[in-house]
């Protein structure tokens, strides 16, 4: 499935003028506080959020510390785990080996393992888009080492949740493939091609794998939100995890400035061909919320200006980035803390730099439960690709998904929930007064869900 959304012409415009500059920026700076401030009242609104012009930074926002217990102030320096932004790097990589004539992106998987399941019809190009129709995740909780080999073997690989080609949805699981493939293939750990072919060209000299076991300077403090002993809700530090084995998918560092100079390259020939830059920058299916997907990249075509953009979730962090090239704009977060509200920052902000029409987070009016309310909605439940689970601690409901730490769910009735923290719906059916289906409303994508037994 490929869908373009800019014309050849306007992708050759791109790569070629990625950084000529418009007039300067409209004043957005004292909205973008507003912005913040309203966020901030949660107390979760922890990081930075940077936009620049070329290299001059416009407008520099700092919200808590990098470690609250010491004080420290975030810099330029501070280094924050970027999960999936991992994935650009590993598309580049892929498009660099096919340029070196070892790859064609339309070979099929089983070129490269025999036996994987329907891999004759799984293809690079489908790995790199979330098109291959592969789970979105295995389960694993990342508090021992173990082998790409070893976690590919406890994902569920023989499920398809759609033919090769025909859907995007986002699998982790497609990633840790490719990062076998590269690795098997080119006989070195996929990160020292990052250093070799990326890093060292750009001159990242803070960006890279996060080792097992080894401490790292101006390292940020990652938080979650969590219950204590009491079962009140806390902020407390994210759990430790080892995750070398996601070094293909989500397990590098960087700073402020070095991930500025990344994402400003996008588009140079010091990385890649005009011809790559085309095949990652176009779309190949929907990633959702007004975004399509390229090869690890989202995009979007505004106006005949394309933009890019990718995030990153990760233990104790949330890092993500929207860039502009056509006028060589930037717009970065970089929050530690699980539920550090990355994506209304990032897009709101955006309009405002633009001159777009946006809105800021409003109060709702929520109302309170009974206790044999509040006991219907708990359980489990599972959609078509994940699981999650609510719980009740000391009157209120929590959401907990993804790995990630319950969160807090607030009704404005007995049937319809809000996330305190981000941007989830949560609808619910009943049935002879029982909770039996609904729908989990993220980013208003909806999701339709059935209660587990």
């Amino acid at each position: 499935m490929k869908l373009p959304i800019l014309t050849s012409l306007v992708l050759c415009l791109f790569i070629f003028s990625a950084h000529s500059q418009t007039s300067s920026l409209p004043e957005f700076q004292k909205d973008a506080d507003e912005l913040i401030d309203r966020i901030q009242k949660t107390g979760l609104m922890r990081g930075m959020v940077l936009v620049s012009q070329g290299d001059e930074i416009k407008y520099n926002r700092q919200v808590g510390f990098a470690d609250e217990q010491k004080k420290t102030s975030f810099s330029m320096d501070t280094k924050f785990r970027i999960g999936s932004i991992n994935k650009c790097f590993t598309a580049i990589s892929f498009l660099q080996l096919e340029e070196q004539g070892k790859i064609d992106l339309q070979d099929p998987v089983s070129k490269f393992i025999s036996d994987f399941p329907n891999g004759n019809k799984i293809r690079l190009h489908h790995l790199l888009s979330h098109t291959a129709g592969l789970v979105r995740d295995v389960r694993y909780d990342f508090r021992t080492e173990i082998s790409v080999e070893d976690l590919l073997a406890k994902a569920d690989l023989e499920k398809s949740r759609f033919e090769p080609g025909t859907e995007m949805k986002y699998s982790n699981v497609g990633f840790l493939v490719l990062t076998k493939i590269f690795e098997d293939l080119t006989g070195q750990r996929i990160e020292k091609h990052f250093q070799k072919h990326i890093f060292k060209p750009l001159k990242l000299k803070n960006t890279g794998l996060e080792e097992a076991n080894k401490t790292y300077s101006k390292f940020a403090t990652g938080y979650r939100l969590g219950a204590d002993e009491k079962g009140v809700m806390s902020v407390q530090v994210a759990d430790p995890i080892i995750h070398e084995v996601y070094r293909g998918v989500g397990a590098l560092y960087s700073t402020p400035k070095d991930l500025m100079k990344f994402v400003r390259a996008l588009g140079s020939k010091k990385l890649l061909s005009e011809k790559s830059w085309k095949k990652m920058f176009t779309s190949y299916g929907k990633a959702g919320n007004g975004l399509d997907y390229g090869y690890g990249m989202s995009l979007y075509d505004d106006n005949g200006h394309l933009k890019v953009n990718h995030s990153g979730r990760i233990n104790g962090f949330r890092v993500g980035f929207l860039y502009s090239p056509q006028e060589d704009i930037s717009i970065l977060f970089f929050g530690n803390h699980d539920l550090s509200e990355r994506d209304p920052v990032l897009f709101t902000i955006e309009k405002m730099v633009f001159g777009k029409k946006y809105k800021l987070p409003v109060d709702r009016q929520y109302t309170k439960l009974s206790k044999e309310q509040i006991g219907k909605i708990v359980g489990h439940y599972k959609t078509a690709d994940f699981e999650f689970e609510i719980k009740e601690i000391k009157d209120v409901l929590t959401v907990e998904s993804h790995g990630d730490a319950p969160t807090p769910i607030l009704p404005v009735s007995e049937n319809e929930f809000f996330a305190k923290f981000y941007d989830l719906k949560l609808q619910f059916k009943f049935e002879e007064g029982k909770v039996v289906s609904g729908q989990w409303i993220y980013r208003n994508k909806p999701e339709k869900f059935e209660k587990m037994k």
